[in-house]
């Protein structure tokens, strides 16, 4: 390949002391910290709730059969979920090139760090912030990093945007809530927060777990539920239903169209949105009903478009997918300019180091430009970036290029 390798979603694990270091000294004490779990273990002490360490959330390299829910912490766990250098390691062995940063403790936002103290919360978030620019400044050229905003109003979302984008590496934010704060989209007062990310050519990204935190909070539960009896035969019959519920689009078909019927690609074209962990095999059955609907429905709830809700996919949105066959045998559909792999580095759904084998064998009779778009261009044309800025030094890590 003539281009380097994006891996658009990829995931840290927050270090023991991130917080604690680098919040304001009054808020120490409060600040989430590792701390031993009573039932045994560690956990992540947040103050709205305490989060089991599961291996799952750094399972590379380890076969699903030896798979557990609880760990001693980090220890014997691979490094490159903390440490930038070992992360470069890491993207070396797997023979891809880049990687985009997500979370993992605090996939579902802000309001873990506090429901009630506005400064608390905003310190927390400042604190992940400067520390993911941090990590992902150790390679400019092959680290992207993603910020996490204040769920506390549409001001303290502004301000924490134009905050990060002066911080290196920087050039997309993690959408765990609507700019409000709410559940529910505000329109009148967030146009102003969709507005700025256009005018600071930021991208919005939304990761499965929005509002929830995904697979690690339910790996977190079903640890806990594991010592209480009269939750453990439910835990072993539920779980595993709502993991594979979790990875899937289910909690995406909303937000997506509050994206586009509630007319937000419509007032900012230059806006650019990101599912991710969520695959892409469902857009065509999404755009198909939502045309539809819009057609049948548009009059009645006063709903004026100039465009199909479809041509605001195909203009504005893309989509991560691991493993997704369905998608790639139908990209005319989801739009190949749209799609973008991913493999979830280091949790439990990636195929470390194997990941080309993966890739290999879902592009098998993909036209070589499309292969290009869905595997680089298009995670470039997200993030507002070119080659030239994140292909640095990849073919000295990864040797000459096959034409």
């Amino acid at each position: 390949m003539d281009f380097p390798i994006i891996d658009a979603d990829t995931h840290i694990n927050e270090p023991p002391d991130l917080w604690e270091k680098r919040v304001p000294a009054k808020f120490r004490e409060r600040a989430p910290r590792f701390a031993d779990n009573p039932r045994g273990g560690k956990l992540w002490v947040f103050e709205t709730r305490t989060q089991s360490i599961t291996p799952l959330a750094n399972a590379v390299g380890t076969s699903p059969v030896q798979w557990t829910l609880k760990s001693t912490g980090y220890e014997g766990l691979r490094s490159g979920a903390w440490d930038p250098i070992a992360r470069l390691d890491d993207i070396a062995i797997d023979m891809v090139d880049i990687h985009v940063l997500f979370p993992t403790y605090v996939l579902a936002g802000a309001s873990i760090f506090s429901h009630s103290d506005r400064e608390l919360q905003i310190a927390c978030v400042r604190a992940y912030n400067d520390w993911i620019s941090e990590f992902a400044s150790a390679a400019p050229d092959r680290l992207i990093g993603l910020a996490i905003l204040p769920v506390t109003g549409v001001d303290d979302a502004m301000a924490e945007a134009k905050r990060v984008r002066d911080l290196p590496c920087i050039r997309g934010v993690m959408l765990t809530n609507w700019p409000s704060g709410g559940d529910d989209p505000m329109h009148d007062e967030e146009d102003r927060f969709w507005s700025l990310a256009e005018e600071l050519d930021l991208a919005i990204i939304v990761h499965v777990g929005f509002r929830e935190g995904g697979e690690v909070e339910t790996a977190g539960d079903a640890a806990e539920a594991q010592h209480d009896e009269k939750t453990k035969d439910a835990t072993n019959k539920i779980t595993l239903p709502f993991l594979n519920q979790e990875r899937q689009a289910i909690s995406m078909i909303p937000i997506m169209s509050h994206f586009i019927l509630g007319g937000i690609l419509e007032r900012h074209p230059r806006l650019r949105v990101a599912a991710a962990e969520v695959g892409a095999g469902w857009v065509p059955f999404f755009l198909e009903q939502t045309d539809d609907n819009y057609n049948r429905h548009r009059f009645w709830t006063n709903c004026r478009l100039p465009m199909l809700p479809s041509d605001y996919w195909y203009r504005q949105c893309f989509a991560t997918f691991q493993l997704d066959r369905y998608a790639i045998r139908n990209r005319d559909l989801v739009g190949p300019h749209t799609m973008m792999w991913s493999s979830d580095y280091p949790h439990s759904g990636a195929d470390w180091p194997s990941s080309r084998a993966s890739i290999d064998a879902q592009m098998q009779g993909v036209p070589a430009q499309e292969q290009r778009m869905i595997l680089c261009e298009n995670a470039l044309r997200l993030f507002g970036l070119t080659v030239d800025q994140v292909a640095g030094r990849v073919t000295a890590v990864n040797g000459p290029r096959a034409r």
